[in-house]
């Protein structure tokens, strides 16, 4: 009897849990890193932004998760405020990883004003991810 409380009385929490959290409401700001809910949001979201870095990863890929901590620590550079961060598993957005050909992870492209300019894959550090965006969007050095 105890069991079955405790049983309905969890999946009572991650029911309410799952419904209140919508990823479709949440808003990209500059400077944050993204998570669009759908594809049509990521369209939105590129074409709204001038200068989008988007990083598509899966969660089983170890240098995915590697480049997460380099795509965070650019998400904050002060040098970067100008600059949305999209991730986009292409675990759950395989329109997405069709449309735009992508057989290997990660993969980040550079959009500038909804447009691909630049496409890296694999593995890149801080320095060289920076550099990249730096030389792609003509970013002024500090």
């Amino acid at each position: 009897m105890n069991f079955r409380i405790i049983l309905l009385s969890a999946l009572v929490v991650l029911s309410t849990a799952l419904t209140h959290t919508n990823t479709d409401t949440c808003t990209p700001t500059r400077g944050k890193i993204y998570h669009p809910g759908n594809d049509h949001q990521f369209h939105d979201t590129i074409n709204q932004f001038d200068l989008v870095v988007a990083d598509f990863y899966a969660d089983w890929c170890g240098p995915c998760k590697q480049m997460h901590k380099v795509i965070d620590d650019l998400a904050t550079d002060s040098e970067c405020d100008d600059i949305l961060f999209i991730k986009v598993n292409t675990d759950v957005h395989r329109g997405l990883s069709h449309q735009f050909g992508i057989t290997g992870l990660p993969t980040i492209i550079l959009f500038v004003d909804g447009k691909p300019i630049k496409r890296l894959h694999g593995y890149h550090s801080k320095r060289d991810l920076k550099a990249a965006i730096k030389s792609t969007f003509r970013v002024p050095q500090a």
